[in-house]
Parts: C-alpha cells; sequence; structure tokens
C-alpha cells in the first residue's frame, strides 16, 4: 500500500499541475539580457504569472543550462502561490513549517551589521525566505547523487558542498546553498539554517 500523502505534498501536486513547463526561446534570452547587466546572474529558469480575476497566463520557463534542481525551484515557488493570492496578486508564502519557523528566526536574530558583511547569496536568502524553501527543497536528490549526508552538522555540511565544487559535483542550487552558507554564522545561525535544509515533510 502507498504511503498516504500529507497536506503539504498534497498542496504541491495539485498546484503544480496546473503550470506548463516551456524551454525559453530568443525572445525569453533577449528579455533577460536586458535586465541583467551581468550574464552571471541571469537566472537558469523562472516562474512567470499574470494577476486578476480569469484564466491568466502561468508558466515555468527553463534555459538549457538549468537542470531537474532549477524545474523542482521554480515550481516549489508555484507551490507557494495559492490560486486566490494569485488573483489578487498578493506573493505566497513558505509552506513548509520546519522552513518558515527557520528563515523567521534567522531574520530575526541578524543585526544590521553582521547583515551588510554577509556575500550577495547570504543577504539574498536571509532577506528572501520563499527563495530559501525553494532552494532547500530542490535539492535532496543533488545531495544524494553527490554523497553528501544531511545529517552533518553545518560545518561537515559545508565542507563536504565545497569539496564536491571542487570536483563539479554541485548543481545551481546546491552551489548557491553552499554560497549561502558561507558566511560568519554564529551557531544559533548555524542551526536554524540546518534546520531549513533538514525540513520535515
Amino acid at each position: 500500500m502507498r504511503p498516504k500523502k500529507n497536506r503539504e505534498q498534497r498542496r504541491y501536486d495539485r498546484r503544480t499541475a496546473r503550470v506548463p513547463v516551456r524551454e525559453a526561446n530568443w525572445a525569453d534570452a533577449s528579455k533577460d539580457l536586458g535586465m541583467y547587466t551581468d550574464r552571471k546572474y541571469m537566472p537558469s529558469g523562472y516562474y512567470e504569472r499574470e494577476s486578476g480575476l480569469g484564466d491568466n497566463k502561468e508558466e515555468i520557463v527553463i534555459y538549457p543550462r538549468g537542470g531537474e534542481d532549477v524545474l523542482r525551484h521554480e515550481q516549489q515557488h508555484v507551490a507557494q502561490t495559492s490560486r486566490l493570492a494569485r488573483m489578487l496578486g498578493l506573493e505566497g508564502r513558505v509552506q513548509n513549517k520546519d522552513v518558515r519557523q527557520a528563515a523567521r528566526a534567522l531574520k530575526s536574530s541578524m543585526p544590521q551589521t553582521q547583515y551588510d558583511n554577509l556575500n550577495q547569496a547570504g543577504r539574498y536568502f536571509a532577506g528572501q525566505p520563499m527563495e530559501l524553501e525553494a532552494t532547500v527543497k530542490s535539492i535532496r536528490p543533488g545531495l544524494e547523487a553527490a554523497g553528501i549526508e544531511r545529517g552533518q552538522d553545518f560545518d561537515s555540511m559545508l565542507d563536504s558542498l565545497k569539496l564536491a565544487d571542487n570536483d563539479n559535483r554541485l548543481n545551481t542550487n546546491m552551489r548557491n546553498l553552499m554560497l549561502m552558507m558561507d558566511n560568519p554564522w554564529n551557531e544559533e545561525q548555524k542551526n536554524l539554517i540546518m534546520s531549513a535544509i533538514n525540513y520535515d515533510m
């Protein structure tokens, strides 16, 4: 007998089933080139939606450089947004309780001086809880493929990610997580980040 899906997984399945996925074309590339002056920050994929009443456009666009982890990341953004929020043009919300609590506590634990001294990835994830959730939920298959255990402590996992990066075994989201972790976090903050990584469904 198949295990029964929990509410979070059912919501994910229901919301992602409605949104088509397509490969990026020249028009997408031209638009993004106009938005990102530095090509290294161009997205590997994105979720695009129109707000308002009626049957509005929604789609996930994936560039050739975007792998399965990028698709999973964008599908998490779909799952974060209810139909009502989409119609009203509202932001979505973090769906997993463990990630939501960890992200909230991480942000509140940080004085402005510490935030200002984080690298770009650290500032981005500390200020964008939905991006943190989409990233930690998209990396599990990649961590397993790279032989990286989630049960290790923060410093050991960061060392494992750096070693895998040297061997070119990191996907996009794993590398972004590594960059976020590579900051002067205190022990409490390290534990909060690991709580998000080791979230429970």
